[in-house]
């Protein structure tokens, strides 16, 4: 019984193999001449054989052609997805040095932000003290100009009673002066009152005799 009778053959059954499997009766023995029936019995099992042949090389060069096609269009997913590899890694290196330059401007700012916030810092600790000098200084300002407005109201009060005694003072001169002129015309007149009484008295003075 020939495995090809059952039916046509079907590519996914390309790799099967094709054998007759012979009764053992059928089989010619040692040294016997084979009779008319079994060598046309032998000859149609030979064309059976020979159609397996072809459709299992049918079947095979189909197979070499899938296969054939197969590896093609994996060699083309091949090349394209080496491609795309070479672009995401592209990609890679690319977001790779974007990424360092961000972190050492990161770096960069963050040392700029830490020497801000220290100068930051010292400018409101000299601020401060600035604050503090300014209010002392205020401070020391009103007081001046408290002392300077007492000082000037002494000043002006001084300067007050020094013209009312230079006033007093011309005054006490001019009555000196008159005071003086009057005494001396005073001892004047008593010069003069003494002289005329001394001549009244010897005016008055009896003569002795001689």
């Amino acid at each position: 019984v020939s495995c090809c009778e059952s039916g046509p053959a079907v590519p996914y059954l390309s790799a099967q193999i094709c054998f007759d499997i012979l009764p053992v009766e059928d089989l010619p023995l040692e040294n016997e001449k084979p009779t008319a029936s079994q060598e046309l019995k032998s000859s149609g099992q030979y064309t059976v054989r020979s159609r397996c042949y072809r459709l299992a090389a049918g079947c095979l060069g189909l197979l070499c052609v899938f296969l054939l096609a197969a590896i093609i269009v994996l060699c083309i997913k091949f090349n394209h997805s080496g491609a795309y590899r070479d672009q995401l890694q592209k990609s890679n290196n690319d977001l790779t040095v974007e990424r360092d330059q961000l972190q050492t401007s990161n770096t960069n700012l963050t040392i700029e932000r830490d020497q801000l916030q220290k100068s930051n810092t010292n400018l409101t600790v000299e601020r401060d003290q600035l604050q503090k000098s300014n209010t002392n200084l205020t401070i020391e300002r009103d007081q001046l100009q408290t002392s300077n407005t007492n000082l000037t109201k002494e000043r002006d009060q001084l300067q007050t009673s020094n013209t009312n005694l230079t006033i007093e003072r011309d005054q006490l001169q001019t009555s000196n002066t008159n005071l003086t002129i009057e005494r001396d015309q005073l001892q004047t007149s008593n010069t003069n009152l003494t002289i005329e009484r001394d001549q009244l008295q010897t005016s008055n003075r009896p003569a002795t005799p001689t």
